[in-house]
This record gives structure tokens, C-alpha cells and sequence, in this order.
């Protein structure tokens, strides 16, 4: 077990085994996490993505629908990914988006095989931000596998948060990444807990790569094989 003290710090998670990452209480500088309910922003609006194109087939390209729920959504309300099987082709990326939510219940794939280091899930600038599951049932699944078999470690990673204030990310799965897991920088007032990050052991596959300013990281696991 590794203890943490998240304020103004940087970390690298990876580990061969099941890794608890904690935090001591009383290092936060201020309150973490969204600013406005998922109630309150359900009440405002709730975008369903398979209104947008998407489709839970695993065989429909989702980026696009989930950026078009955005437009509705991001200044505003819940954006939805109903359970069920998705594919993503074109890498999601939402910007300065206030007052809104990703409810992550389905389980999103990687398609391709681009070694760009892009992000396939990145939310960037804006603030009162929340990305979870309700089933804690959703995940990003990046069959990094198929990489790595072929010694390839330069290639797309799945979550990113930039510079984004007041925010959460709870109660979801980051499943073998190509590169990178989870990464966070510049952000602030954040809180990450009750995730599981399931991938390889490599030193370029981490668990949660972290810069900012009062973040509180707890109860998340990582497992690699």
C-alpha cells in the first residue's frame, strides 16, 4: 500500500499488484469536487447520446454523437452512455464546458491502431465537472494488448483532465491502456476515488499521472498483469 498526500504534487502509479492509493486528511487546501449536484444538472438537462447517433452495437463509431450531446449538454446538464457495448474511432475531446456531467454506464472500446499519444477521452478548461457511472459498471477498455505484443509503447492513452476546476471522476474502470491510463494536469479542486485501473506491468502504462493544486486521490486499485 502506498499512502499519498495530494496537494501540489506530482505521482506515478504502477504496480504488479493490487495498489490502494489514500490520502491523509487535513492536506487539501479547500473543498474538491463539482460544485452543483447530478441531481441539479440532471434538472437542467440530460443529453443521451443514442439520440445522437451513438449506438450500443460496438460496431458505431461514438466520439462523434458524445461531442454532439456536448454542444447541448456542456454548459448544462448530463450527458448520457447508456449500458451496452460501444466503439470509439474518433478520440473525444470537450472544452471548457461548466456545470455538467458524464454518466459513463456503458463500456467504451478503442478502435484503430494509430500510435498518436493523444488522449481518447480528454476534458479540458472549464470547471464543475463529473465523470462517473451509476452501475459502477462503466469503463473505457483500450486493448492495449495489441500494442504491446509487438513491443509498442508509444500510442494512445485514455483519460486525460486538463485545467479543469471543481471536478470528480468516480466509480469506473480504465482497462488496458496503450499508453497511459489516467492523466491530470494543471487541474484543481479535484477528487478521484472508488476506481479500478486495470493493465500491463510497463513503466510507460501508469495508473494516474497527476499535476495540480488540491486534488484528493482515494480508494482506487490498480492491478497489472
Amino acid at each position: 500500500m502506498h499512502v499519498v498526500n495530494m496537494q501540489s504534487k506530482t505521482f506515478s502509479v504502477l504496480s504488479s499488484c493490487l495498489l490502494l492509493i489514500a490520502t491523509v486528511q487535513g492536506q487539501l487546501s479547500g473543498s474538491v469536487g463539482p460544485s452543483t449536484s447530478i441531481s441539479d444538472k440532471k434538472a437542467v438537462k440530460t443529453c443521451n447520446v443514442l439520440d445522437y447517433g451513438a449506438t450500443n452495437d460496438n460496431k458505431t463509431d461514438v466520439g462523434q454523437p458524445i461531442m454532439n450531446a456536448f454542444e447541448d449538454c456542456g454548459s448544462g446538464g448530463v450527458i448520457y452512455i447508456p449500458e451496452g457495448d460501444y466503439l470509439i474511432q474518433e478520440w473525444v475531446s470537450l472544452r471548457n464546458g461548466t456545470a455538467f456531467a458524464i454518466q459513463l454506464d456503458g463500456v467504451i472500446y478503442r478502435n484503430g491502431t494509430t500510435t498518436s499519444q493523444g488522449y481518447m477521452f480528454g476534458i479540458s478548461g472549464g470547471s464543475d465537472f463529473e465523470l462517473y457511472s451509476s452501475t459502477s459498471k462503466g469503463a473505457i477498455q483500450g486493448s492495449g494488448y495489441l500494442y504491446h505484443m509487438n513491443g509498442e509503447f508509444t500510442a494512445p492513452r485514455l483519460l486525460h483532465i486538463s485545467d479543469v476546476s471543481h471536478w470528480s471522476v468516480h466509480d469506473i474502470a480504465l482497462v488496458d491502456a496503450p499508453m497511459f491510463h489516467f492523466v491530470i494536469d494543471d487541474a484543481s479542486n479535484g477528487e478521484v476515488y472508488n476506481m479500478a485501473i486495470r493493465g500491463g506491468n510497463s513503466g510507460g502504462l501508469d495508473g494516474i499521472d497527476v499535476s495540480g493544486d488540491n486534488i484528493w486521490i482515494h480508494d482506487v486499485s490498480y492491478l497489472s498483469w
